[in-house]
């Protein structure tokens, strides 16, 4: 898996050099509005720019190939936001591994694979002008329209971008996960409108995990909710945005998901999620 997170962490990197954040659209949950304004954006031109000019001196090579995130290196917050998402993910997938109709797909490679995936989940947002990701007002109609986009075109780089140089298991849940995190249970969710269990598991788990951390999370535009009104939000959710399957864990991880989200450095998410 060292190629898999190493690309994941480059292109995440790139991804992280310029961040804003942008209000949602009206009508949105809590976990909705968290879930769209937690991620950094930057135009895919700079990305561009940014891929060909990065400094891959000695060190920082080593630092990658060591599998160390260095996402933060330009922008903590997203890079400690990527950590505790994918802890939770990580945590998510042990114990729905336990559940009978989860079995066959939760093998240890499926897991390691879902975990190194959930960092390209907003990859589609480069593509997004920032005029509108980084709007600070409500966004029109239009323009929510337009980053309801973002799951095709993160699809698209994947496709186009990884599959000559990654094993077809992983790229096919990469592209799920891009594809597929803003699907929702009920099916009124985006770009497919899928609903239950035609949503693939693995985007099931991630947006579970990345409006998990959103809730939890502090933010310039917000505060952080507290381990209850999360899951209180969260769990309301069970059977409308997200799988009742697992809602119905998450319990089972709240102390180690707690303990993760009130650990400001970052290491505790990166053991979890066994990033070290």
């Amino acid at each position: 898996m060292l190629k898999k997170v190493t690309l994941s962490l480059i292109l995440l990197s790139a991804f992280s050099l310029i961040g804003c954040n942008s209000t949602s659209s009206t009508n949105t949950t809590s976990a909705q509005a968290a879930q769209q304004s937690d991620h950094p954006t930057i135009s895919l031109t700079v990305v561009a720019q940014k891929l060909t000019t990065w400094p891959y001196n000695k060190s920082m090579l080593t630092y990658t190939l060591n599998n160390k995130n260095i996402v933060e290196a330009k922008d903590t917050t997203t890079g400690h936001h990527i950590k505790r998402m994918s802890a939770y993910v990580k945590l998510i997938c042990e114990e729905l591994k336990n559940l009978d109709r989860f079995k066959s797909y939760l093998t240890s490679e499926n897991i390691e694979r879902i975990v190194a995936a959930a960092p390209l989940h907003d990859l589609g947002k480069i593509a997004i002008p920032d005029a509108v990701l980084c709007k600070k007002t409500v966004l029109t109609t239009e323009e929510f329209n337009l980053i309801k986009q973002h799951p095709l075109m993160g699809d698209h780089l994947i496709r186009d971008n990884m599959s000559s140089i990654e094993d077809a298991e992983y790229i096919k849940i990469a592209r799920d996960v891009a594809l597929h995190h803003h699907e929702w249970w009920n099916g009124n969710g985006y770009p497919d409108g899928l609903s239950e269990r035609n949503i693939p598991l693995c985007a099931r788990i991630i947006s579970t995990a990345d409006v998990l951390d959103a809730l939890l999370s502090k933010r310039p535009y917000k505060e952080g909710y507290d381990i209850d009104k999360a899951y209180e939000i969260i769990s309301s959710l069970a059977g409308v945005q997200f799988d009742p399957d697992i809602i119905s864990v998450l319990p089972k991880i709240k102390n180690d998901v707690s303990e993760i989200a009130n650990d400001e450095s970052g290491r505790l998410a990166e053991k979890y999620a066994s990033l070290a």
